[in-house]
C-alpha cells in the first residue's frame, strides 16, 4: 500500500515540477498568469500532495514534530499517544488537528516509525519562524521631511489618508503577528494569543515587542489626531499573535492562526514574518487559505533569498525600498518577489499612544495589504486574483524584475485604473491586460531621513518625552515583559486572590503609588522608604506581602524597565478588577468578574472583566493612565491619584457601536476610587472627575 502511494507521489511531483517550470517561463517573460486564474476557477477544496520527508534523523533526543495523517481521528490519536507539544496556546480551537494535523514531542527514532504508517503521510520538524510588466527609468522629486505634510511613506506609495471611505461592506484583514495592543489607536474586531503562557493577559498589552502593532498601524490606524493613520481606517481587522517576545514562532502556531484566520472568513492575511526552510504542512494551510479566497501577502524576508511562506506561489512577496525609492541592500532577492513598497525607517503605532520607528520586509508589507483592502472595498464580490493582479498592473515598474518584481505599488495610479481594469478583466476572465498599463509615475523621495530606528516618541513628533530623553524598542520591549509578568502562569506574582497588590485590588491606588516608587528607583525598597506611619499601619499587610514577593521574583526581574511595567501592569488591572458597568436601557449596575469567579449567576455582576468589548470606554482610560504614568517615569516621578484622574471615564461609544457587541458603549465607574485615594493623601485637593467615576462612597 505505502510503495503504490509512493509511486503515484512521484509521478505527481514529476507533474508539478512541469508545472513550476511553466509557470516560470510565462513570469520571465512578462505574460500574465493565465494558469494562475484557470487555477482559481478550478481549484479543488484542498487536493494536496504530500511527500514523505527522507531527511529525519534517527536520533534519541526529543524535539517538536508536525504530523500529517490521512484524517483528524488519526491525528488526534497520535497527539494523545505521543504527547502534545507546547507550542499552542490554550485559547486555540485545535483547528489544525480539524486538517488532520498533529504537534507532538517525540524521538527521531519514533518520527521515523510513525513516517512509514499508511495514514501517515509525513512527519517533520516544526521549524521556527522570525518577523522579519515593462520597466522605465525611474523618475524622482526629492522633498526635505520637514515639508512633508504626511509620512514621507504614505507620499511615496501616493496615498493621501484623507481620502478613505466608509464603506457598508468592510474588508476583513487578519494581521498573523506578535499581537496588536488593543485600543492602542488600532480597532480589532476579534483576536486570539496561541503564544502559551500568556492566556490570562489583558489585550490592551499582548504585543510585547511592538512588531504587530507597527504593522497594524500601517494598514489601519486610526485617524484620530494621535500618531499616525493607517492607510485604510475602513477595515476590519484581526489579530492573531503568533510571535513570543523574541519574535520568533514555530511553524505549528503559525499553520493554527491561518486556520483561525480562515474560520473568521477574513479577506486577506498579513504575514510579517519568515523562515528558510520548506514545510509542507504550512504549504497544505496556505493552500487552504487560497483556495478560500483568502489574499496572501507576506515579507519576503531579510536575507539573501526570499523566506516561507513569502516564496510560496499563492502568497504575494513583498519586497523593501528606502526613502530614496532603491530597493534596501537587505531586502531578499529572487523570482519570487511581486511587490516592492517603503521598508526603511517607518514611522507606526508603538506603545501608549507614542510612534515606533520600524524597518525592514516586515513593514513593507503592510503597505500592499492597506492598498489591497482599499481596492476590494470598491467590491466585494471581485475575487483575490483580481486584486493581485491589479496591484500588479498598477505598480510603478522601474527596477529589475529579481529586485523589484512588478513595482513600487502606487494607491493613486491604481485607483485611476481600476475602472478599466475591472472592465476588461471582467469580460476575459483573466488579468491578460496588465501589459497595457504603464505607470511612469514620478516617485516621490525623502532628501534625508532623519528617523532613528527603534526609537520610540510621542504622538506629535515633538521629540522624545521627558529628561531621561529616549525609550528604544528594546526599553519598551522589557518593560512589555514586566506588564505581562505577573500574569504568566506559575510565576510568583500571579493570579489577583493570592497577589491582589499587583493586579488592580485592595487598595489599588496605594498600590500603584507604591510600585511606581520602585519602579523609578529601580530597585525593591521596603514601603516605610515611601509613606508614613498611619498608611503603612493601615496596609502593613499587603504592603509587606508586595516587598516580600518581589524580593522572591529574583532575576525574573531583568531591569529596571521590567520594574515600570510591573507598575503598569496593577494602574491598568484596575480598569478590569474593579469596574462597575451601566446598562443604560434599565439604568442598572453591574460589577465585572472573571469567568472562573464563585459570583459568577450572582446577580449584579457580569462576566467580562478581561474583555475589552465591554464598556469600550474602560479600555481607552487604559491607555490614558498607562501614558500619564509611563510620561511621569520618564520625567523621573513617581505617581500620585493623579494617574486615575481624567476625562476617558465619561467617552461614549454611542456613534461607534460595533455588530455583535450589546456592551460596547455602555458607561463605567471604578470602585471605590475617591475613597481609595483619600486614603492616599487625605488632604489633597480632588476635582470632581474621582467623584464623578466612583462607583461607592464619595465623603
Amino acid at each position: 500500500m505505502k510503495e503504490i502511494r509512493n509511486n503515484i507521489i512521484k509521478r505527481t511531483v514529476l507533474w508539478m515540477s512541469m508545472f513550476s517550470v511553466l509557470l516560470y517561463s510565462t513570469r520571465v517573460c512578462g505574460i500574465t498568469n493565465l494558469i494562475a486564474q484557470a487555477a482559481e476557477k478550478d481549484a479543488p477544496e484542498s487536493d494536496f500532495v504530500i511527500e514523505e520527508n527522507d531527511n529525519i534523523q534517527n536520533t534519541s533526543k526529543k524535539d517538536n514534530y508536525i504530523v500529517v495523517t490521512d484524517d483528524s481521528k488519526t491525528a488526534k490519536v497520535i497527539e494523545k499517544k505521543y504527547g502534545e507539544a507546547n507550542t499552542i496556546g490554550g485559547k486555540s480551537k485545535h483547528n489544525m488537528q480539524k486538517e488532520s494535523v498533529a504537534v507532538c514531542k517525540m524521538t527521531g527514532s519514533q518520527a521515523q516509525t510513525l513516517q512509514e504508517r499508511d495514514d501517515v503521510l509525513r512527519v517533520e520538524k516544526d521549524s521556527t519562524m522570525k518577523a522579519n510588466g515593462k520597466r522605465h527609468k525611474r523618475e524622482v522629486v526629492k522633498i526635505k521631511q520637514s515639508k512633508l505634510k504626511k509620512e514621507w511613506n504614505m507620499a511615496m506609495i501616493r496615498r493621501d489618508v484623507n481620502d478613505t471611505v466608509s464603506t457598508k461592506d468592510k474588508v476583513k484583514v487578519a494581521v498573523i503577528d506578535s499581537g496588536v495592543d488593543f485600543g492602542n489607536d488600532v480597532e480589532l474586531k476579534g483576536f486570539i494569543d496561541l503564544v502559551p503562557g500568556y492566556e490570562e493577559c489583558l489585550p490592551y498589552y499582548t504585543d510585547i515587542t511592538g512588531h504587530g502593532s507597527a504593522v497594524a498601524g500601517i494598514i489601519a490606524a486610526e485617524k484620530n489626531g494621535k500618531g499616525i493613520t493607517g492607510i485604510n481606517t475602513n477595515v476590519e481587522l484581526y489579530s492573531a499573535r503568533v510571535l513570543d517576545e523574541n519574535n520568533s514562532a514555530p511553524t505549528s502556531r503559525v499553520i493554527e492562526a491561518i486556520y483561525w484566520a480562515i474560520d473568521h472568513n477574513v479577506n486577506i492575511i498579513n504575514m510579517s514574518f519568515g523562515m528558510k526552510e520548506d514545510s509542507q504542512a504550512l504549504h497544505n494551510a496556505i493552500k487552504d487559505a487560497y483556495n478560500a479566497g483568502i489574499l496572501l501577502i507576506a515579507a519576503a524576508g531579510n536575507t539573501s533569498q526570499v523566506e516561507y511562506p513569502a516564496a510560496y506561489e499563492e502568497v504575494v512577496a513583498v519586497g523593501a525600498v528606502d526613502s530614496d525609492g532603491i530597493v534596501c541592500d537587505n531586502s531578499a532577492k529572487g523570482d519570487e518577489i511581486e511587490l516592492v513598497a517603503p521598508g526603511e525607517k517607518i514611522a507606526s503605532t508603538g506603545g501608549y499612544e507614542g510612534i515606533l520607528i520600524s524597518s525592514g520586509t516586515s513593514m513593507a508589507a503592510p503597505h500592499v495589504t492597506g492598498l489591497a483592502s482599499l481596492l476590494w472595498q470598491k467590491d466585494m464580490s471581485m475575487s483575490s486574483e483580481f486584486i493581485r493582479s491589479l496591484l500588479r498592473a498598477s505598480a510603478n515598474n522601474y527596477g529589475d524584475t529579481k529586485s523589484y518584481g512588478y513595482g513600487l505599488i502606487d494607491c493613486k495610479y491604481a485607483d485611476k485604473i481600476y475602472a478599466s481594469f475591472k472592465e476588461k478583466y471582467s469580460k476575459n476572465g483573466t488579468a491578460s491586460n496588465v501589459e497595457q498599463y504603464n505607470n511612469t509615475a514620478v516617485v516621490t523621495t525623502l532628501a534625508e531621513n532623519t528617523y532613528v530606528e527603534g526609537s520610540w516618541n510621542t504622538a506629535e513628533h515633538q521629540g522624545f518625552i521627558g529628561t531621561p530623553g529616549k525609550l528604544t524598542s528594546a526599553n519598551i520591549s522589557e518593560m512589555k515583559q514586566g506588564i505581562v509578568y505577573p500574569d504568566k502562569k506559575g510565576g510568583i506574582i500571579e493570579g489577583v486572590i493570592n497577589n491582589p497588590g499587583f493586579h488592580g485590588a485592595r487598595n489599588y491606588v496605594l498600590n500603584s503609588i507604591y510600585l511606581s516608587y520602585i519602579a523609578r528607583d529601580g530597585k525593591i525598597q521596603e514601603a516605610s522608604k515611601y509613606f508614613d506611619s498611619d498608611i503603612i499601619n493601615a496596609n502593613k499587610n499587603i504592603l509587606d506581602d508586595m516587598y516580600n514577593k518581589l524580593t522572591q521574583c529574583g532575576n525574573s526581574i531583568t531591569g529596571r524597565y521590567f520594574l515600570w511595567g510591573i507598575a503598569l501592569h496593577n494602574l491598568t488591572d484596575t480598569y478590569a478588577h474593579q469596574a462597575y458597568i451601566r446598562n443604560p436601557y434599565n439604568n442598572q449596575w453591574y460589577f465585572l468578574i472573571h469567568p472562573d469567579s464563585d459570583k459568577v449567576g450572582c446577580p449584579g455582576h457580569l462576566v467580562g472583566s478581561d474583555n475589552p468589548y465591554i464598556a469600550r470606554g474602560r479600555f481607552d482610560s487604559t491607555q490614558i493612565s498607562a501614558t500619564l504614568g509611563l510620561t511621569e517615569l520618564l520625567n523621573g516621578n513617581a505617581w500620585t491619584f493623579r494617574v486615575y484622574e481624567h476625562s476617558g471615564y465619561f467617552q461614549s461609544y454611542y456613534s461607534r457601536e460595533m455588530d455583535g457587541f450589546e456592551y460596547y458603549h455602555w458607561e463605567f465607574k471604578l470602585k471605590n476610587l475617591y475613597k481609595n485615594a483619600r486614603e492616599v493623601d487625605f488632604g489633597a485637593g480632588y476635582s470632581n472627575v474621582l467623584k464623578q467615576a466612583t462607583y461607592g462612597s464619595v465623603k
